[in-house]
């Protein structure tokens, strides 16, 4: 079996011969790595697991109300950190507004509103830029919402 660059640092590295797709080697960085990619991937598409994992989140909430409070009094250079990255999102669009979300967007993984905007469908999208009463630049596109368990916001 030959060697292998590391996704993670790069360093060359001698699979183990029990994993033949391993992509990473064995320090301790591109383990947390790995792991950290195949959570987010999972939350990304495993339904089933990104509703047991916010379900996780919700009880340790409820086990322990005061601690982002106290955390965030102890630690005011998070608090701004954080609250400039949600204002730079607001203002680049990534975000609706202050009222629908968090100040501090980041911290819990359901604050994100996991709701699709539109409704599945065929669509036109037409730019904005036009000066022309008559835009013929437009496209024409099928979206469709995928899983069952996102609801539209407002839906019932």
């Amino acid at each position: 079996m030959g060697q292998r660059s590391c996704l993670c640092c790069g360093v060359s590295f001698t699979p183990c011969k029990n994993v033949p797709g391993q992509q990473y080697c064995g320090k301790t960085k591109c383990r947390r790595h790995r792991r950290a990619a195949w959570q987010r991937e999972k939350f990304r598409n495993d339904v089933d697991y990104r509703d047991n994992q916010k379900e996780a989140q919700r009880l340790w909430r409820e086990k322990n109300p005061g601690y982002m409070a106290s955390y965030r009094a102890s630690h005011p250079d998070y608090r701004e950190r954080e609250q400039e990255r949600c204002r730079r999102r607001r203002i680049d669009g990534a975000e609706p507004s202050c009222k629908t979300m968090s100040p501090l967007c980041a911290v819990n993984m359901d604050s994100s509103r996991m709701q699709p905007p539109v409704k599945s469908g065929i669509y036109r999208i037409v730019s904005t830029e036009s000066n022309s009463a008559v835009n013929m630049d437009s496209w024409v596109v099928q979206l469709t919402v995928l899983g069952s368990d996102m609801k539209l916001a407002g839906a019932p």
